[in-house]
């Protein structure tokens, strides 16, 4: 981590990258797999010294923590940014699964509901996978498995950062940004498809109040 502090002049910050590495970044991991991704557990203080990056993104992270580990992770990144440094949040929308369970569903609604049905629910058996009823084992699941804690609504994330000390900015679509730096960046892994992540995924971004820097 310091060496790539000595050697950036522009730091950016990936939390939590799994098998997503960006060049440029400083690439971090609970556990990493490669030499080229460092440790850091963001429910913790992070090794870092304070205004010390310009960015820091993680994508499908936030969730994963508990209340007391989200609060923890957005001050410690809110610490080690410069100020008008910015951070950006990509996150399961609570909003879309209280949709899933609506009794109007759209044909995209319900193929969705197939799709994860098929995917990450095989051990159910075939003869349950009724359409009227497939909202009620999916949304079950996408709260339980994978390690998810807590998932928020927009309101609820830009609360949860403005109460951390972030200036929310507002919403951005999953892969899109004002700044160059944070465009480009979501990518869910193979098994979801690009228009399902953007369906499932919102994407906020925020600023650490204070003189804005130079930004590439």
């Amino acid at each position: 981590m310091q060496n790539y502090i000595a050697t950036h002049d522009l730091r950016k910050l990936h939390v939590g990258c799994g098998g997503n590495y960006f060049d440029t970044w400083l690439n971090t991991d609970l556990i990493p797999d490669n030499k080229n991704i460092a440790a850091l557990d963001a429910s913790k203080s992070f090794p870092l010294p304070s205004a010390s990056f310009d960015y820091v993104f993680c994508e499908h992270l936030i969730e994963h923590l508990s209340f007391p580990q989200q609060l923890n992770f957005l001050k410690e990144s809110l610490r080690i940014l410069k100020d008008g440094g910015k951070i950006r949040i990509a996150t399961p929308d609570f909003d879309f699964l209280a949709q899933l369970a609506g009794n109007n569903k759209s044909e995209f609604e319900t193929e969705y509901l197939k799709w994860n049905f098929q995917t990450f629910l095989k051990y159910i058996p075939s003869q349950l996978m009724d359409t009227a009823n497939l909202d009620v084992y999916v949304i079950n699941n996408y709260f339980r498995d994978w390690g998810h804690q807590l998932i928020h609504n927009r309101s609820s994330l830009k609360n949860l950062m403005e109460y951390s000390g972030f200036s929310v900015s507002g919403f951005e679509n999953v892969g899109k940004s004002t700044d160059p730096a944070l465009s480009g960046l979501e990518w869910h892994g193979a098994m979801i498809t690009e228009t399902y992540n953007k369906y499932e995924t919102m994407v906020a971004e925020g600023v650490k109040p204070g003189k804005k820097t130079n930004y590439v």
